[in-house]
């Protein structure tokens, strides 16, 4: 699904089986939204087996680059990369969703801005790295709140002791 512009709504749908087999340039992803697009709304839905072999870079459940959207109630799972990567998107609501055998992780934020997410009452398990990630060292900024997180069971586990957390 290509999201090329704001004021969507994405809701109870099954979102799977999505990539090109042997496509190697560019990743395959269930849902794709522009940067320029926002106040879009994913809710409920079951986003699943996206990409082309579990662990390919790009190959995400949703890949969201918009601003104002709202991401709750959804089941993100077996996808080949990330169950949703948040690229440079800004004021988002992320609550109540579950990341579950996922191949690179369950949620990852990169690409500067990632500004203002609100993680609320989601749960990562067992994806193959960390639940969630802030990836190539770019800053979460100023604005952003993580709160009633539930993470186990993923296969990356920090030094001290805090499972499948990296950013």
């Amino acid at each position: 699904i290509f999201v090329n512009s704001s004021y969507n709504q994405i809701i109870n749908c099954e979102i799977d089986n999505n990539g090109i087999v042997g496509e190697t340039v560019y990743g395959q992803v269930g849902v794709f939204e522009r940067d320029t697009v926002g106040n879009n709304l994913y809710a409920r839905n079951y986003v699943h087996h996206n990409g082309r072999q579990l662990g390919a870079y790009g190959d995400h459940g949703l890949y969201l680059a918009g601003s104002n959207d709202s991401i709750y109630y959804n089941i993100l799972a077996f996808n080949a990369s990330y169950g949703i990567q948040l690229s440079g998107a800004s004021n988002v609501n992320v609550y109540n969703n579950t990341f579950v055998h996922n191949g690179s992780g369950g949620l990852n934020m990169t690409n500067s801005p990632v500004d203002s997410v609100n993680l609320r009452n989601n749960i990562f398990s067992e994806n193959n790295d960390r639940g969630y990630t802030n990836s190539n060292g770019y800053a979460v900024h100023a604005g952003t709140t993580i709160s009633r997180i539930h993470i186990y069971g993923n296969l990356f586990n920090e030094p001290d002791g805090c499972s499948g957390v990296e950013g």
